[in-house]
């Protein structure tokens, strides 16, 4: 039985059950959760996708719930028996974590189901070129903070391995 500290945004909605699927089958196998994540009641797509002032307040709003997410699990991250989850979408809570990384000892797992980038720009096509490789660095560069990270599928895995240079050993 491991101690697992939930870090990041659960959006309630039926859109992203992965994260919540995932706590369920922690506490079915007996670890002790430790909720801090920030809920959200909001459909993420729907929300960066209608005027620019609405997208801005729908990233803002992700940006500071990530923050408040993350001050909630400082007290955690120096206990190496412990495992961190962050939920979907984590590319905020990993960013805001990345320039602690080097002091982090607990395990940090990362909900991937979903690309933030490959969402936006592959599946939607929001933005424009710039947009995507920004997203794209960022979102590369805050998987470098996590220790694993869960994918659904192998397709999924090869394809992050691919487009986002994914090491083997993190998937």
């Amino acid at each position: 039985m491991r101690k697992v500290v939930i870090c990041g945004i659960l959006l309630d909605s039926d859109a992203y059950p992965n994260s919540a699927n995932t706590i369920q089958i922690l506490k079915n196998n007996g670890h002790v959760i430790h909720d801090k994540s920030i809920k959200l009641e909001k459909h993420l797509w729907s929300s960066v996708s209608g005027s620019k002032i609405s997208s801005l307040i729908a990233v803002l709003r992700l940006l500071t719930s990530s923050i408040f997410t993350v001050i909630r699990v400082l007290p955690y991250l120096r206990k190496k028996q412990i495992a961190v989850f962050i939920t979907y979408p984590s590319i905020f809570p990993l960013l805001l974590l990345s320039p602690i990384k080097p002091f982090i000892r607990a395990q940090l797992i990362c909900d991937f189901y979903i690309s933030v980038w490959d969402s936006a720009f592959n599946d939607r096509s929001i933005g424009n070129k710039l947009s995507s490789f920004l997203i794209k660095k960022l979102e590369q560069l805050s998987l470098l903070t996590t220790d694993k990270l869960i994918v659904d599928t192998l397709k999924n895995k090869q394809f992050y391995k691919q487009s986002l240079g994914i090491a083997e050993h993190k998937i």
